[in-house]
């Protein structure tokens, strides 16, 4: 009997040191909090890499944590522990400001146990930093939101196009009526079709252009003396 209950309390042992190991190496913070006694039972080490703050510092003073939350996420924080109440669970997201100065994404999954009587008796919870998802996420709306702005210069380019076309072919035909169709042949040397989009250098180029000598408005009216 005792060298049965000895290898059972080596297994329990070893079990044991293995989920510390887990626990120890894992990015995501582990606690369990009584809610009762205002007790922090149990936090992993990962609190250091997340929160910047060590396991001695949690355990002084359990609610620590909060004093690095973000202004505008304390409303978040707030509405979940409203529902960890009612429902028994809570997920959320929000920031904190860590003692270094920077700023990071977490989200809190939290799950409480009760009692005979229904009341808390522990709750326990799981702490991730999703900084660098919330980063991602940021870059991808970014790039999505040039693609749009891009696009939409495109469409307007391409109605512009469209409305200056004739205005161009007009133009064009008034200069071949006044100056002879030469003329009009010499300015299309060198340029690319009305389909590029290439409009505002055609009228610089007939009619506005300081190398060029185009049609005086004159032209269209009675001649001078």
């Amino acid at each position: 009997e005792r060298r049965m209950r000895r290898e059972a309390e080596q297994k329990l042992a070893q079990t044991l040191e293995q989920l510390q190991n887990l626990f120890g190496n894992l990015d995501d913070v582990f606690f369990s909090f009584d809610p009762q006694e205002r007790k922090l039972l149990q936090i992993s080490p990962a609190c250091e890499k997340v929160y910047g703050l060590s396991r001695e510092e949690f355990f002084l003073n359990p609610g620590v944590w909060r004093e690095l939350l973000h202004n505008d996420d304390r409303p978040i924080v707030q509405a979940a522990e409203t529902t960890l109440q009612e429902t028994g669970s809570a997920s959320f997201e929000h920031r904190i400001i860590r003692p270094d100065g920077k700023t990071r994404w977490l989200q809190a999954r939290l799950k409480s146990a009760a009692g005979p009587d229904g009341e808390a008796i522990r709750i326990d919870g799981i702490v991730s930093d999703i900084t660098e998802r919330h980063e991602l996420e940021a870059q991808f709306f970014r790039s999505q939101r040039m693609d749009n702005i891009g696009n939409l210069a495109s469409g307007i380019a391409h109605v512009l196009n469209n409305v200056l076309t004739p205005i161009v072919l007009g133009l064009q035909f008034i200069r071949t009526k006044v100056a002879g169709p030469e003329a009009v042949e010499e300015d299309r040397v060198g340029l690319p079709g009305l389909e590029d989009g290439v409009l505002p250098v055609l009228l610089h180029r007939r009619f506005g252009g300081a190398d060029h000598a185009g049609p005086h408005l004159d032209a269209l009216g009675p001649q001078g003396e």
